[in-house]
């Protein structure tokens, strides 16, 4: 059932990204096209420049920015995601008493999972000391679903398609269901639902953590609503006006792009009268009068 669930959730993201990157993509042919037929018709006259943009040509370069802007963040994303990888890295040391175990020291229980080509289990020092056996069985059978499926890779990627298209809500929607079903779905391989009950309502009941907990409350209720209640179905909770946001900006872009562009210019220069560009002659002399005989 949250196998099924995720499974249209990915169609739809995958849908969704293929629609905007499209869009994208026409953009920025079209803007370049745009700036190269500014460039050529200008042909070092300085009004032909103020005298050919129009208001669908502006239209195309601003979403292009748009556009551009959203691949900057989506790039910065990635670079902080992986410099914070590396210091992450210097803070964990190996576990002698599992293979494929790190630990790393902190006052509470936490448990995470990283690496994208070779995922790895880190684990509070402060969990193995005060957890039961079964409340730590728990949380590395949750995290051996992450391993096993690459997910802090699948996270990533992910994640860095949110922040490039941070601008189509809906998207956001999607891989944030995405996310709470992958956690449901680590959760359905723990063997003890009340071994994992108990570390869950440890994660929300954090004092020191009562803001991460609110951004993660969510995530977290849904968790614990599975594991109460037996007739738990999984569901997709779908924001309306993400919808309506997502698709009024894949309409605007895919009208701009193919509408037909207006015959009239702008006139960027209201004080100087449109004109024709001509190019002025070494000699205005007619060719016919050097080839008639006198």
């Amino acid at each position: 059932m949250v196998r099924s669930a995720k499974r249209k959730i990915v169609l739809a993201i995958a849908a969704t990204v293929a629609v905007l990157a499209g869009l994208e993509i026409l953009l920025f042919r079209a803007a370049a096209h745009i700036v190269n037929d500014r460039v050529s018709a200008s042909g070092g006259c300085s009004c032909a420049m103020d005298t050919l943009i129009t208001a669908r040509d502006w239209a195309i370069l601003g979403f292009a920015g748009l556009f551009s802007v959203g691949v900057l963040v989506g790039m910065t994303y990635a670079v902080i995601a992986l410099i914070r990888t590396r210091t992450l890295l210097k803070h964990v040391s190996v576990y002698e008493g599992m293979k494929g175990l790190f630990l790393f020291n902190g006052s509470h229980c936490e448990s995470f999972t990283f690496g994208f080509l070779r995922p790895k289990i880190a684990l509070c020092a402060h969990c193995v000391r005060n957890l039961s056996k079964d409340e730590l069985a728990a949380i590395l059978q949750h995290e051996s679903h992450h391993v096993a499926k690459r997910h802090p890779l699948k996270f990533f990627v992910t994640d860095t398609v949110k922040y490039s298209f941070f601008f189509a809500p809906f998207l956001r929607n999607l891989i944030s269901e995405y996310r709470t079903m992958a956690e449901i779905e680590a959760d359905e391989r723990v063997d003890s639902r009340q071994a994992l009950g108990g570390v869950l309502l440890q994660m929300v009941q954090r004092p020191e953590f009562a803001s991460i907990a609110a951004s993660f409350a969510s995530r977290l209720s849904i968790r614990i609503d599975r594991l109460i209640k037996p007739n738990w179905k999984a569901s997709f909770q779908l924001d309306v006006s993400s919808v309506f946001i997502t698709l009024a900006i894949v309409l605007g872009v895919a009208g701009t792009i193919l509408v037909r562009p207006a015959a009239a210019g702008v006139n960027m220069c209201p004080m100087h009268p449109r004109q024709q560009c001509v190019r002025p002659m070494l000699d205005a002399a007619p060719s016919v009068y050097y080839n008639s005989s006198n």
